[in-house]
C-alpha cells in the first residue's frame, strides 16, 4: 500500500495510505505547527509537530505506524488525529486502541 507523508505537519493529510480501488485513509494532527519532515530509508520524522512533540511515521505492508515522541514533560497530554476517509467507514471495537509511552532515556529509574 502506498504511504505518503506530508512535508509539513500542518497538512490535514499528514499521513495518507492508499488501499487501491479508490479506498484511502488520511489523518492530520490537530493544532500542529510547521514541523518539517526529515526522512531516512525506514521512516519520516516530523520534528516539532507540536511543542515538545515529534512524529515518526513508518510505512508497513498493510498501512503505516505513527509514533508520538515526547521530548519534554511539558508536552501535551492529549492528541487529536482527525481522519479523512475515502470509501471507508471508521469503527472502534474496544480494546483495539494501544499507546506506548517510553522514556527517551531507557535507563532504569
Amino acid at each position: 500500500m502506498p504511504v505518503d507523508v506530508a512535508t509539513d505537519a500542518t497538512d490535514p493529510a499528514l499521513v495518507r495510505v492508499q488501499a487501491g480501488d479508490g479506498l484511502e485513509v488520511a489523518f492530520g494532527l490537530a493544532g500542529a505547527g510547521r514541523g518539517l519532515a526529515g526522512t531516512d530509508p525506514t521512516q519520516a520524522v516530523l520534528g516539532g509537530a507540536l511543542p515538545g512533540v515529534d512524529l515518526k511515521v513508518r510505512p508497513l505492508r498493510n498501512g503505516a505506524a505513527t509514533d508520538v515522541v515526547l521530548a519534554s514533560p511539558a508536552a501535551p497530554a492529549q492528541y487529536l488525529f482527525p481522519l479523512n476517509l475515502k470509501g471507508l467507514t471508521a469503527s472502534l471495537e474496544l480494546p483495539a486502541t494501544r499507546a506506548f509511552l517510553l522514556p527517551r532515556d531507557p535507563s532504569p529509574r
